[in-house]
């Protein structure tokens, strides 16, 4: 099975498309031009392309997503149920486990998730944290660890730390933020995890 990308939706090459589901992603939008597709809801779409053989979840999401962006249906960073939401990975000149075990822990933790936090990285760990609880939702050790964080009159936050292996087998490192209220939130966003990754490059480059 094809792997999916680890980049955004929106810069899936025709190559991955076809290799993950047999078309590029102009075909399958000319598909669903041909079907009125614009008027249906993202779950009438997502199902089309289940029914026409795109098996992956993550596929069915992905082309819908940039459909609904190429035909002006959606804004980009917005997502069917978690308002708004921004990516963004980098690659480094360490080992995945050494990236890991330095983003975990210590100064490295606190860089992406909030100074003084001190998680335990089990999934449920709560803290609080100046009047906020912070909290583990999922966890793969070595690869991905999903924290929401709750506080009293401001929607919930939820982000996510992946660090997976490149094809030179250096740690490519990505964090995930969703539940974005808007369009402004989101370039709020943009600009505190280019920060935080240039944190993260400087605790890299010293460990």
């Amino acid at each position: 099975m094809a792997k999916r990308p680890t980049k955004q939706a929106t810069r899936i090459s025709d190559e991955a498309t076809v290799r993950a589901t047999g078309k590029t992603s102009a075909e399958w939008y000319a598909m669903l031009d041909g079907e009125h597709a614009e008027l249906w809801s993202h779950r009438e779409r997502v199902g089309f392309l289940r029914r026409h053989g795109v098996e992956a979840s993550w596929w069915q999401q992905a082309i819908t997503v940039n459909y609904e962006r190429a035909r002006g249906l959606r804004l980009l960073g917005q997502t069917s149920g978690a308002g708004f939401e921004f990516g963004i990975s980098r690659t480094f000149s360490v080992s995945p486990e050494r990236a890991w075990s330095l983003l975990t822990a210590g100064i490295g933790l606190e860089a992406w998730a909030g100074d003084g936090t001190e998680l335990e990285l089990v999934k449920g760990a709560k803290q609080q944290l100046h009047g906020k609880k912070v909290e583990v939702r999922g966890l793969t050790p070595g690869i991905r660890v999903r924290i929401a964080v709750v506080e009293p009159g401001v929607p919930q936050r939820t982000f996510q730390m992946s660090v997976v292996p490149s094809a030179s087998g250096k740690a490519s490192v990505r964090f995930h933020e969703e539940n974005l209220p808007g369009l402004a939130a989101r370039r709020r966003a943009e600009r505190k995890w280019n920060e935080i990754m240039d944190e993260v490059e400087s605790i890299l480059a010293e460990g």
